[in-house]
């Protein structure tokens, strides 16, 4: 049976390389951007390491997301934001 911090960790490898993928950046790139080693960036994506709290914040910030996103909270608001589009709402007029 996996704990919570195991799951977390998992959601995290998952989005971050989905994330990073969806915006067209290598590891390498990303890495440069956070000024972390190309090694820190495959072993989160892996789940070797989960990155510390800022690293999170400026990976979200660098790919255009909340935490919430890289966390798997919300994959919705990181697609649109990926996007810069606001999600369809179905529009109701009284009338």
């Amino acid at each position: 049976m996996q704990s919570e911090a195991d799951r977390k960790q998992v959601m995290i490898m998952d989005e971050l390389k989905r994330l990073r993928e969806a915006a067209g950046l290598s590891q390498v790139q990303l890495a440069l951007r956070l000024g972390v080693s190309q090694g820190a960036v495959a072993n989160w994506e892996r789940g070797f390491r989960v990155p510390q709290t800022g690293s999170l914040i400026k990976i979200a910030s660098i790919l255009g997301c909340g935490v919430d996103a890289l966390l798997g909270l919300n994959t919705q608001s990181a697609d649109a934001a990926r996007d810069n589009t606001i999600p369809d709402r179905e529009v109701r007029v009284n009338g």
